[in-house]
C-alpha cells in the first residue's frame, strides 16, 4: 500500500490526518498536565507557575507515526531498515528522560548518558562517511555524537521563553519542507517536517496567557535532535554552507556564553541566567521584542538559504548570515559590548 508518496493527493490526506491528530493529541495531554500539575520548576508568569511537558505531545505523536509508517509502508522503501530505527526511538527516549526531568527532576549523568546513547546509536541512520575530510570512521563516530549531542543542549536554553522555541524553528521547518519537496524530493523527511511544523503552530495557541505552556525539556530535546538530523543530512549531501547558515543562530549565543564564563572560570555545567536571550530581559527587553528578534533572524537565515539553493551559490550568503547573527546578538545586549559582563555575572 502506497501510503507515503508526496507527489499524489497522499500528501494532502497526509497533512489533514496530521493536522487532526495533533490537535486532538494536545488536546488530551493538556489536560493530563492541568491534572498532574506539571510545573516548570524555574520559571514563572507574574508569579504564577508555568505548565511545561506539552512537547511530550510529539513523541505519543511519533509513536504513532512509526507504527503507521511500519504499517502501511512497503518494506522495499529505503527506510525500512533497521538501522533508521534509532531515530524514533530516540525521539521517544530523549522526549520521555524529559518529560521525567519537567516532572520530578533528573539526575544529570543519566540524562547525559542518553543523550550520548541515542546520538551515538543514531550515526547508523548517517553514511558510512559523512565527514569526508576526517581520516577515520570511528572519529567521524565521535566527532558527530558530540556535536550532536551539544547541539540538543544548545537547543534546550531556548525553552522557557515565549514563542522563543516556536520562532526559531517554524522558519527553519519551512525551508526543509522546501528541501525535500523541490531540491531533494524525499518524503519521509518531508513528512517528518511536516508534522514539527503543523504541530508549532498549533503549539503557538497555547504558549500564551492566560494558561501558558512550555514545551519543557521534553520537547527542546527533541525538536533539537530532530532538527540536528536534518543539519546532518545537509552535510551529508556535503551542503556545507545550508548546514552552517542553518546552525549558526541555535549555536551562537550558547557558544559565545560558554566561552566567556570558561575565560572567568565560571561553572559552565550550573544552571545561569547568563545567556543573550536572559540578558535582554535583563536589561529591560521585553519578551515579544526578543522573540521578534529571534523570528526575524532566523526568517532571514531561512530566505537566504533559499536564495543559495536556487540563484546564489557563493560564500557571501554565509557572509551575510553570519552578519545578520552578529547584528542579533548585539541588538540583545542593546549594542554596548560591555553588557557581556552579564555573561559570566549572572
Amino acid at each position: 500500500m502506497e501510503f507515503f508518496k508526496i507527489y499524489q493527493q497522499n500528501l494532502l490526506y497526509f497533512i489533514i490526518l496530521s493536522f487532526i491528530s495533533i490537535l486532538l493529541i494536545n488536546k488530551i495531554l493538556v489536560k493530563i498536565i492541568i491534572k498532574k500539575k506539571i510545573y516548570d520548576l524555574n520559571e514563572k508568569n507574574n508569579n504564577n507557575k508555568i505548565y511545561t511537558g506539552f512537547g511530550f505531545s510529539f513523541v505519543i505523536i511519533t509513536f504513532l507515526y512509526l507504527i503507521l509508517f511500519l504499517i502501511l509502508e512497503d518494506f522495499k522503501n529505503i527506510y525500512y531498515q533497521i538501522k533508521y530505527l534509532s531515530v524514533p526511538m530516540s525521539v521517544i527516549i530523549l522526549g520521555t528522560i524529559g518529560l521525567i526531568d519537567d516532572y520530578k527532576g533528573s539526575p544529570i549523568h543519566i540524562r547525559l548518558t542518553l543523550f550520548f546513547m541515542c546520538c551515538f546509536l543514531s550515526t547508523s541512520a548517517l553514511s558510512n562517511d559523512i565527514l569526508s575530510f576526517v581520516p577515520f570512521h570511528k572519529l567521524q563516530l565521535i566527532m558527530v555524537t558530540l556535536f550532536w549531542v551539544y547541539f540538543i543542549n544548545a537547543s534546550n536554553f531556548l525553552d522557557g521563553g515565549d514563542k522563543f522555541f516556536i520562532n526559531f524553528i517554524l522558519p527553519n521547518t519551512i525551508f526543509f519542507c522546501l528541501y525535500y519537496y523541490f531540491f531533494e524530493p524525499d518524503s519521509l523527511r518531508l513528512q517528518i517536517n511536516l508534522l514539527i511544523l503543523i504541530f508549532m503552530i498549533n503549539f503557538n495557541f497555547y504558549n500564551k496567557d492566560p494558561k501558558k505552556f512550555f514545551l519543557g525539556d521534553t520537547g527542546s530535546l527533541t525538536f533539537g535532535y530532530l532538527y540536528f538530523f536534518n543539519i546532518l543530512h545537509l552535510i551529508e549531501n556535503k551542503e556545507f554552507i545550508l548546514a552552517i547558515l542553518l546552525s549558526i543562530f541555535i549555536l551562537s549565543d550558547v557558544s559565545i556564553t560558554l566561552f566567556l564564563r570558561l575565560l572567568k572560570k565560571k561553572n559552565i555545567f550550573s544552571r545561569h541566567k547568563g545567556f543573550f536571550i536572559h540578558i535582554s530581559k535583563f536589561l529591560g527587553r521585553s519578551n515579544k521584542e526578543t522573540s521578534l528578534a529571534i523570528l526575524y533572524v532566523n526568517t532571514i537565515l531561512a530566505i537566504l538559504a533559499i536564495i543559495y539553493k536556487l540563484y546564489y551559490e557563493n560564500f557571501i550568503i554565509l557572509v551575510l548570515g553570519f552578519t545578520s547573527i552578529i547584528i542579533y546578538l548585539f541588538y540583545l545586549i542593546k549594542f554596548d559590548f560591555k553588557n557581556l559582563k552579564y555573561t559570566f555575572i549572572n
